[in-house]
């Protein structure tokens, strides 16, 4: 009996580990990997030594062993907790990592289990909510029983950054900046993107002469230069630009929620962080803010608003560490939102030329790359909202403990047939019948709201509408989307895409 659950437990174990998200990440960290076989190996050992010496530690073994089966495979029932009142679902290891390649699970499961249900992140038990009205009234009425999650870069941040501060310092900090995100700080930034995106879509179109051209490295500076011309009133021709586009790259590479910030990410926050620093008192001085969007700080400019209306905002390590996130944040989100931009301008002509029809026309052509714009984030960029919840709440009839996770599920909401008919169906024309108010939320809603929401649509409008107006793209090899080893990550274009961009006539 000993060794049929010593036995059990090695196939329940090898099953967990051959999973495609459990190799990717031995693989992605072979340091780490070899270090967990030794130690595994001899531990193992360790163990046979002692169980074939002492008869009772053998016995103790296998009865540890099969309590831990036993609670893993009740943990991993659908009902698990029911009689407690937790949604139903499965907090399976297993099922947890075959989520993070299955980008059907939430949906799926919805389908299966209703809009409230349980899974587990590896170790966070979480509760999905599929559903946004029910969503967004639990985030609303139980605010004081729900905390934001943490981030690794948010330690970079004197108090935090804006979106995972909760309370007084985080109405505190939006009051502050908000006032500073109006259309027209998004509008004004149209010629600096457009400019941008034009440069680099013709970099991608030389790339693309001898079969195609993944876009993935050519996305950035268009993010880049939108945001950086919005929230800090900087264009390309700006003498800071440059420098202000390079740190903010280099500030893009991934950090360690459980390891120390390293250096150069640590440099290149402190660099940005007194530019913009150095800007703002400039600007509250009005001595660097001109109208000419090749000199000085441009308005109407987030950073040049908030300035004006608070001359101390150079010395708010708080507010500022908080713009020069949203810059570096914003770009990576948006920078996904044109990987689909460009994706579907290439697998859907029909829809590139629909925005063609319209080129003579810069108020009805504008509309329509919005629209294509907001069914592409429709697809594939309405991610999620999280919170953690600091006491236990109810929502739907079930209670959600205290130290769970609760996910709003936007991308499943915004693909559920009674909100957007025929929701697989790439349609931009949705959104030039209806803006879908109250039932498309992929920046939030309420109090919560994304600040530079207009920022990142402006930019995927203008890519849309230069790329449409001033290319023919087709894609000439595709794979499956992937994403990175998280539950948390977002679906990105195959590695395998390559798309061919050929220049119109004009």
């Amino acid at each position: 009996m000993e060794g049929a659950i010593l036995a059990l437990a090695a196939v329940v174990s090898a099953r967990v580990l051959l999973t495609p998200a459990a190799r990717r990440e031995l693989g992605s960290r072979p340091m780490l990997a070899m270090l967990s076989a030794v130690l595994a190996l001899v531990a193992l050992g360790g163990a046979a030594w002692v169980a074939s010496q002492v008869p009772l530690a053998r016995r103790a073994m296998g009865g540890g062993v099969a309590v831990i089966l036993a609670a893993s495979f009740v943990r991993a029932r659908p009902g698990f907790g029911a009689r407690r009142g937790l949604p139903p679902g499965s907090l399976g290891l297993r099922e947890s990592l075959e989520a993070i390649d299955d980008a059907e699970y939430y949906s799926r499961t919805s389908d299966r289990l209703g809009p409230i249900f349980k899974m587990s992140q590896i170790h966070q038990p979480v509760a999905c909510i599929t559903d946004l009205e029910t969503g967004f009234t639990l985030f609303r009425e139980q605010e004081h029983r729900l905390r934001q999650s943490d981030w690794a870069f948010n330690r970079l941040v004197p108090g935090g950054y804006l979106e995972y501060m909760d309370g007084e310092p985080h109405a505190r900090l939006r009051g502050l900046l908000a006032p500073g995100f109006t259309p027209e700080a998004a509008e004004a930034a149209d010629s600096a993107i457009a400019e941008v995106a034009r440069a680099q879509l013709a970099e991608m179109a030389d790339a693309a002469s001898d079969g195609g051209v993944h876009p993935e490295e050519y996305l950035l500076p268009i993010a880049h230069a939108g945001l950086i011309r919005a929230v800090l009133g900087v264009s390309p021709g700006h003498p800071e630009y440059e420098a202000l586009r390079e740190r903010f790259t280099e500030l893009n590479r991934p950090l360690d929620l459980f390891l120390p910030i390293p250096r150069a990410s640590r440099e290149a926050f402190d660099g940005l962080a007194r530019t913009v620093s150095r800007l703002a008192a400039a600007a509250a001085r009005r001595e660097d803010r001109h109208d000419d969007e090749s000199e000085g700080i441009a308005s109407p400019s987030v950073l040049a608003r908030v300035a004006s209306d608070n001359p101390d905002l150079a010395d708010d390590a708080s507010a500022i560490g908080t713009l020069v996130l949203m810059v570096k944040e914003g770009g990576i989100m948006t920078r996904g939102m044109l990987r689909w931009v460009i994706k579907m301008l290439a697998d859907h002509p029909e829809q590139a030329e629909r925005l063609r029809q319209v080129a003579a026309d810069p108020s009805e052509l504008d509309g329509r790359a919005e629209a294509f714009a907001l069914e592409a984030i429709r697809r594939f960029e309405s991610p999620y909202l999280y919170r953690r919840v600091a006491e236990d709440v109810e929502v739907g009839g079930f209670r959600i403990p205290r130290g769970w996770l609760v996910r709003l599920c936007l991308a499943e909401a915004h693909a559920r047939p009674e909100v957007f008919s025929d929701p697989q169906r790439f349609d931009p024309g949705r959104f030039e019948r209806s803006d879908h108010a109250e039932s498309f939320c992929p920046f939030g809603a309420g109090s919560r709201v994304c600040p530079g929401r207009d920022v990142a649509l402006e930019v995927a409008k203008v890519t849309a509408r230069e790329a449409a107006v001033g290319y023919d793209l087709r894609t000439v090899s595709d794979g499956p989307a992937w994403r990175i080893n998280r539950h948390w990550g977002l679906w990105r274009p195959s590695l395998r895409l390559m798309v061919s961009l050929n220049r119109r006539p004009g």
